[in-house]
């Protein structure tokens, strides 16, 4: 009888081997899904971000593109009321010669 529970105890001690062995591996496949679901997880966050950053490159561009346009015609348009500008004085200074040169000594 003796026998036979040690015969028993040690069936059962395999048997729980086995079972803490098929426990751990499962533990060890659960955790490495959840690390690739985590990993997959930030690799999709940073592709969101990624595509976010090159989205905000681009709008950045445009404003800078649009900031340098209208820049240069803001200069255009004080350049071209300098010449206007000049071109009155210089019309002013012609006609004071003209009524200058007209007048009776």
């Amino acid at each position: 009888r003796l026998r036979k529970l040690e015969e028993q105890r040690a069936v059962f001690e395999t048997n729980l081997m086995k079972v803490e062995d098929e426990t751990a591996s499962a533990e060890r496949a659960r955790l490495k899904k959840l690390e690739e679901e985590r990993l997959a997880a930030e690799a999709e966050r940073l592709r969101k971000l990624e595509e976010q950053r090159a989205v905000f490159e681009t709008n950045l561009m445009k404003v800078e593109d649009e900031t340098a346009s209208a820049e240069r015609a803001r200069l255009k348009k004080l350049e071209e009321e300098r010449l206007a500008a000049e071109a009155e004085r210089a019309r002013r200074r012609e006609e004071r010669r003209g009524a200058a040169g007209k007048r009776p000594a």
